[in-house]
């Protein structure tokens, strides 16, 4: 099991946000999970990462129990993160940025991975020495995920990544999921486009009020309008 989480509480301050969400990613899988604005989707993310005030329960990643671990130790064993916000650095370039993604990774040739990532992601190969804030916001997903990606981590987790994004991106993005996926990394994707999450994925699991209330394969899950429309629907 790449990831599996066993009964997660976590907290804003006083605010008890998740109330014992239990699920699991499997090596080489897509995972969505899905649900109304508020519902936990993020927070499930951040508490992964190590980036909430307080939480409790059990993550194992990789095999290793890492709830206790430091955001940095996380990052270094393999997990990746792509926050909602993208969090690009403005006035540095496009290469700067994806540097950026090797600072806390030992055992990296610097020149080599960033060719690496450019291959993976043709619109950047271009942009190399562009300012990264120059990009549309499509591109500045794609660096944000680029830079997740650079230290080729076992598994990456996105938050709405096609937040913002015009169509043509949201289909090339998804599109490089799947290729992502056939080249051995493992995604746990926060989506709030349920169709096009779910036409990738192999497995979803619902969250609602801070609780994961449905598990299905997605094939099923996208074939059920009813369970849709009475924990996604707006």
């Amino acid at each position: 099991m790449m990831l599996d989480i066993r009964e997660l509480n976590a907290w804003y301050g006083r605010s008890h946000i998740l109330q014992g969400v239990s699920l699991n990613v499997r090596e080489g899988e897509i995972v969505s999970v899905i649900g109304r604005n508020g519902a936990g989707k993020t927070t499930t993310l951040r508490a992964v990462m190590g980036l909430v005030d307080r939480a409790s329960g059990a993550v194992a990643f990789d095999g290793e129990e890492i709830l206790k671990r430091p955001v940095h130790a996380r990052f270094s064993r393999g997990l990746g993160y792509v926050p909602e916000d993208r969090r690009i650095v403005p006035g540095l370039s496009v290469r700067e940025n994806l540097k950026l993604g090797l600072v806390a990774v030992k055992g990296h040739d610097e020149a080599e991975a960033i060719d690496r990532v450019a291959e993976t992601f043709p619109r950047l190969k271009e942009r190399l020495d562009q300012a990264a804030d120059t990009m549309s916001g499509g591109e500045q997903q794609m660096l944000a995920i680029a830079r997740a990606s650079v230290s080729d981590p076992k598994m990456l987790m996105l938050d709405e990544p096609s937040e913002g994004i015009m169509p043509v991106l949201v289909d090339e993005m998804f599109d490089l999921f799947e290729r992502m996926k056939k080249a051995g990394t493992t995604i746990l994707l926060v989506e709030q486009n349920v169709e096009i999450a779910l036409s990738i994925s192999d497995r979803a699991y619902i969250i609602d009020q801070g609780l994961v209330v449905h598990e299905a394969s997605a094939e099923s899950l996208l074939a059920d309008e009813a369970v849709q429309d009475r924990y996604c629907s707006v």
